[in-house]
């Protein structure tokens, strides 16, 4: 199992900067990995975020933000898939308190 979210732009991906946003070696805990567009999807270029639950932590918490507001600067919108809300920087501690209390 693990905690998944979608980031998702309109724009083309640069995935070159996409692949730097884990600025050291010492980047474990959230997971990134391309989803592209398909014929007939609704034109989003997706990146797929996900954390095992078995590495949910205060440091995955913490990946997390630094991947989060990196997407954000970028002008993706970013949706969690549990309950599918959209998560934004003014309600990111929402995930914290569902994924640790």
């Amino acid at each position: 199992m693990s905690f998944n979210l979608i980031a998702e732009t309109r724009e083309s991906i640069n995935w070159g900067k996409i692949s730097q946003i884990p600025i050291s070696d010492n980047f474990t805990e959230v997971e990134l990995f391309p989803i592209p567009v398909e014929i007939g999807h609704d034109s989003t270029n997706s990146v797929g975020i996900s954390i095992p639950m078995k590495n949910v932590n205060k440091r995955a918490i913490s990946e997390l933000k630094i991947v989060t507001e990196r997407l954000f600067k970028d002008g993706f919108n970013i949706y969690e898939l549990y309950h599918g809300n959209e998560v934004t920087s003014e309600n990111f501690s929402s995930i914290e308190k569902l994924l640790i209390g």
